[in-house]
């Protein structure tokens, strides 16, 4: 509202102090979003019949602007079906996609590579890229909360802290792998099925 001012509009000098702090302020309540979503997460688990490919296709409509700005290619195996709340695996993928775009190589087009295999009664997800890449003394460090490996692209420190966090309320597991040549290779793996006597991690 104050950018709007007349006063504020005619005066170059008004007009960039306002909306630097017009910036600030955006900034300041997507963290506290983000913060928010992160503290939710063992509180909000709703697991339900989740077909992972049918939410990367709706995680891949959010990005779409900038995955084309950016001249991005996104390739996906078939995905599996998971006991998993679909709306926290949404943010999962969200992230890692576009992490992979945001660190991506100066001039290089991004390149996003998402597969899954079984590994017993888990299925195992890689969201692989061609960017920048992460060192392997900070691959366990990118994890915790407002950890940033790479300061020179914005971001609060909060997006991969809360995948992780995701993920292990899921009762899996995260990390990085290495790759032969640039890029990232993060994976999770989660529960084919629910714990118990009915499920597969309760089989004989």
């Amino acid at each position: 509202m104050l950018g709007q001012q007349p006063a504020v509009a005619a005066d170059e000098w008004s007009e960039r102090l306002v909306a630097t702090a017009f910036r600030s302020a955006t900034r300041m309540a997507g963290m506290i979003e983000q913060i928010l979503a992160h503290a939710r997460v063992d509180a909000e688990l709703h697991r339900t019949d989740t077909d992972l490919g049918a939410v990367l296709a709706t995680v891949l409509e959010a990005p779409a602007p900038t995955l084309t700005a950016r001249s991005a290619t996104v390739t996906a195996g078939p995905l599996p079906p998971l006991p998993a709340d679909g709306q926290q695996l949404y943010s999962v993928l969200l992230n890692l996609v576009s992490n992979a775009v945001k660190y991506a190589r100066p001039g290089v087009a991004p390149r996003i590579e998402i597969t899954s295999v079984p590994v017993q009664y888990r299925w195992h997800i890689s969201v692989r890229d061609h960017g920048i890449g992460i060192s392997v003394a900070d691959r366990d460090r990118v994890f915790g909360l407002f950890n940033r490996v790479e300061t020179s692209v914005d971001g609060s420190g909060i997006g991969l802290a809360t995948v992780k966090r995701i993920i292990e309320a899921h009762g899996g597991s995260i990390g990085i792998s290495s790759v032969d040549g640039p890029g990232t290779d993060v994976w999770f793996e989660l529960p084919a099925a629910l714990p118990g006597p009915e499920g597969l991690d309760g089989a004989a």
